[in-house]
């Protein structure tokens, strides 16, 4: 899944663009480092969004950027669990945000 989703990520910014690219070699062990780190978590989709940019600011080194993701993952971690009831609670909250804040999108949204 690791290599499926890293393929993919960010290939329009000139960081991660071409063929054989050494970035995306890093973000790749980056994200497979992470997975037996927080083994119980492991991989999960959306997690290359997170760790894209910060290969970036820690220009390519792998080391310092494991650990800036690890920390972010520190406080996103329930938006990543099997459940998904994190994700949930906040959608449920921005749908109930947008039912008050704009009444007609919310029921465009909802007929749609």
């Amino acid at each position: 899944m690791i290599d499926r989703d890293v393929i993919r990520c960010d290939r329009t910014h000139p960081y991660y663009s071409g063929d054989n690219n050494e970035n995306l070699q890093r973000l790749k062990v980056l994200l497979m480092n992470y997975m037996m780190y927080d083994f119980d978590t492991g991989y999960v989709q959306g997690m290359t969004d997170l760790a894209s940019p910060l290969i970036f600011i820690a220009d390519g080194c792998v080391e310092k950027s494991f650990w800036f993701f690890a920390h972010v993952m520190d406080f996103t971690h329930s938006n990543f669990e099997m459940s998904q009831n994190t994700i949930k609670l906040q959608l449920d909250m921005l749908w109930k945000m947008i039912q008050f804040t704009d009444p007609d999108f919310a029921e465009y949204l909802a007929k749609n």
